[in-house]
């Protein structure tokens, strides 16, 4: 028996680990790298990986029996038959004008004239962004030079072996503000805030100013083109609401430590599916085709887009995106839908199970 094939989609190191787990556990991951990546430069790619250069733009089927589309470089199209996917999103983003962006390497690039420094982070930024910035401070503070360094806020909490880093650089004598949301200018560089745990008014030059990254998150995770969705958080850090396509979470909302738990979380999850497929399907609402008006109500109401207008416009259920919430069956005028009973799904997974045996 061949080893089952994984996909995984994404160019930071959650991918890789993802990938790397997969081979660990006897299966074969092809990972799928997005063209022009900068972080394809950084990541050493173990052995016994095998590497797509492509974009994935589709994926159709079910655990054990995926089609995944991917188009190469040149535009043409290549399909890959997979038994799962694992998408690691990752991040596109640019520094805020004017000010350098908020990265480990900025304490390195940093001229020893450098006297004064400000990381500010506004509130929503990743929970990561605090933790670089505080190792980034310890860097600065290890200077010949020993410039003041302030760090600017909302959330001051590390987590883990972190918590040894943020220990440290206030004994080294960084300044940590706590602020929803610091007054920032750039010309000159400019930062005032009043911070919550003192009430204090604080303002300072510095002569560096870092600033977390504010544009848009470039995700390959969508919901349109893949036919997947992020899931509830009951779910589990790992589900989509498409059984077989899973994924992490994007890098930019986790800590290291997280993303190599989430990833192997992903590919453990994937392996599983593709060794032992699910049969979602029998779970799935049920259509009674006679009474269905075809009013589309359920296709309106599916939080999972799992209902859509098949022949003669009437309901449909895509068993593959069901999550037997009953949202469409209650909602049904008609009273045309309805969910199997526990007995109906034992039942026909029974049937599957002494299949299988003969």
């Amino acid at each position: 028996m061949s080893a089952p094939t994984v996909l995984v989609v994404g160019v930071g190191s959650a991918a890789v680990e993802a990938a790397r787990e997969i081979v660990a556990q006897g299966g074969r991951a092809v990972l799928v790298r997005s063209l022009g990546s900068r972080k394809q430069c950084f990541l050493r790619i173990p052995s016994g990986i095998e590497v797509i250069e492509a974009e994935l733009v589709g994926a159709e089927g079910s655990p054990g029996s995926f089609h995944a589309r991917l188009r190469a470089p040149g535009g043409d199209d290549m399909v890959v038959d997979c038994s799962a996917v694992v998408l690691c999103p990752s991040t596109g983003d640019r520094p805020a004008g004017g000010a350098a962006s908020l990265d480990e390497r900025c304490a390195a690039e940093a001229a020893e004239s450098v006297r004064s420094v400000a990381f500010v982070l506004p509130a929503g930024s990743p929970r990561p962004s605090f933790i670089r910035a505080v190792r980034a401070a310890s860097e600065l503070r290890a200077r010949a030079a020993r410039p003041s360094v302030a760090a600017f806020a909302a959330e001051m909490t590390a987590y883990g072996t972190d918590e040894v880093v943020y220990a440290q650089a206030q004994a080294d004598g960084v300044l940590f503000v706590r602020t929803p949301e610091a007054e920032v200018s750039l010309d000159p560089p400019r930062v005032a805030a009043r911070d919550q745990t003192t009430g204090r008014e604080i303002e300072i030059f510095p002569d560096l100013l870092v600033m977390e990254r504010r544009s848009e998150h470039a995700e390959v995770l969508t919901s349109g083109s893949f036919a997947v969705a992020r899931g509830s958080p009951g779910m589990g850090a790992v589900a989509t609401v498409r059984e077989g396509i899973l994924s992490p979470g994007p890098e930019y909302e986790r800590l290291e430590a997280e993303r190599v738990t989430g990833a192997r979380a992903a590919a453990t999850r994937a392996m599983t599916l593709a060794v032992h497929p699910e049969d979602r399907a029998s779970r799935a609402a049920v259509v009674d085709r006679e009474r269905c008006a075809a009013c589309l109500t359920c296709a309106r109401v599916c939080p999972f887009s799992a209902a859509r207008p098949a022949e003669e416009g009437k309901a449909s259920i895509d068993g593959a995106l069901c999550q037997a919430c009953g949202v469409c069956v209650g909602a049904c005028p008609a009273r045309a839908l309805s969910l199997p009973s526990y007995a109906e799904v034992a039942e026909h997974e029974r049937e599957i199970i002494m299949g299988d045996r003969q």
